[in-house]
């Protein structure tokens, strides 16, 4: 009992102590206890760290782990890379893999496994890190190694073999990857990765998320030579998203008169 009374009386002291240091009448008990450390304070999932400061309130979390820095700990949220796949159903669930290529289909994606084709040897020092050992073999040609699958070869018959092909079905042989995401564009549904669909992207080929078209010609700003398509080129058009072919530039301060706000002033 004495005992008892004791840490009471201790705690009592301390949240004083806390009331008195948020300035007297203004302070209060509530506002001393966020001030003080979890084991004064609120700690609702008992894991050391007060409500107040936890990022997962009712998760034990003494760690406080967050792997996408979203605010919320990985033990209360349910997308821990936030690639758009719940941790339950995504291959790599710390490391952002929205597309979930598996090629070994070991239930590792390849974001996040060190063996991609389950050859056991680890894909810095594999030669052929896309095809099991079992299957390829080196051939020498002019002096470079590739990697020929012995049970596909060249699929598409584009002169890449399979091991090498960023689009294995789908003859590219130029290989052209504009977004590196190491999908072909001839086999990448959105080639500038700026989440349009290539066949409603206003600029496939360049990132262009907001789909920013002044002149409402069907060519995005970024990838459009003449913005406001009057019919001066935007690196001569000194109004570049302002039809004025005249470019008159009264002040001439460099900008038009028909997109300067003070046109006879300079500056």
């Amino acid at each position: 009992m004495s005992l008892r009374m004791g840490r009471s009386r201790l705690f009592a002291t301390v949240v004083s102590v806390g009331v008195l240091a948020l300035g007297g009448g203004a302070g209060t008990v509530a506002s001393a206890l966020h001030a003080l450390p979890a084991s004064a304070g609120s700690d609702t999932d008992g894991d050391g760290i007060a409500n107040v400061s936890d990022n997962c309130v009712s998760a034990a979390n003494p760690g406080q782990v967050d792997h996408d820095h979203d605010g919320e700990g990985d033990a209360c949220d349910h997308d821990d890379d936030s690639d758009g796949v719940t941790d339950g159903s995504d291959d790599c669930p710390t490391i952002a893999n929205s597309v979930q290529v598996d090629a070994d289909h070991d239930g590792h994606g390849d974001a996040c496994d060190r063996d991609d084709d389950g050859d056991g040897i680890n894909d810095d020092s594999d030669e052929c890190p896309a095809i099991a050992t079992g299957q390829a073999t080196a051939h020498e040609h002019g002096g470079d190694d590739e990697c020929n699958d012995d049970s596909q070869g060249d699929q598409d018959h584009d002169g890449v073999h399979d091991g090498h092909d960023n689009c294995p079905t789908v003859a590219n042989p130029s290989q052209v990857d504009t977004d590196h995401d190491h999908h072909g564009n001839r086999c990448d549904k959105d080639d500038d990765n700026d989440g349009r669909v290539d066949g409603h992207d206003d600029c496939p080929a360049v990132a262009n998320p907001s789909q920013a078209d002044t002149d409402h010609d069907g060519h995005g700003n970024p990838c459009d030579t003449n913005d406001d398509n009057d019919n001066r080129a935007d690196v001569a058009d000194n109004c570049i998203v302002v039809k004025n072919p005249a470019q008159v530039d009264s002040d001439h301060d460099g900008r038009g008169d028909a997109c300067d706000h003070a046109p006879h002033h300079a500056g």
